[in-house]
Order: structure tokens, then C-alpha cells, then sequence
């Protein structure tokens, strides 16, 4: 294999590698929000409770403001 084609073969897998990277940050974004936040969907966020009891049937309320 000659030295063209092997940097050519490099630098496209460079660019294969960054391009799966940014697909898997577009696909599986990171947790986020306020910690103790209904909306939040990070660990420490009650989203996944609020959204238990909604199905539940339970009223949930999400403030926007300071309680």
C-alpha cells in the first residue's frame, strides 16, 4: 500500500470517526435540566415521578417560576 493511500485511508477514517461521535450526540443527547425539576431529565430531575403519576392519574403540576 503505498503512502498516499494510506493517508488517505487515515484521514478518512478520522472523519468517519467524528462523524459518528457528533450522529451519537444528535441520537442520545445528554441529561439536562434544574436538579429537582419535573421537566429535568438529568438523575437527579423528578420527570420520570411527575410522569409516573400523571399515568397514574394523578394531578402534576409544573411551575415556571420560583415556588
Amino acid at each position: 500500500m503505498s503512502g498516499r493511500r494510506l493517508a488517505t485511508l487515515l484521514v478518512l477514517a478520522v472523519v468517519g470517526l467524528n462523524a459518528l461521535v457528533l450522529l451519537t450526540r444528535e441520537l442520545a443527547p445528554e441529561p439536562e435540566g434544574v436538579s429537582g425539576s419535573s421537566l429535568a431529565t438529568q438523575p437527579l430531575g423528578v420527570r420520570a415521578y411527575a410522569e409516573l403519576l400523571e399515568r397514574r392519574g394523578h394531578p402534576v403540576r409544573r411551575l415556571r417560576e420560583e415556588p
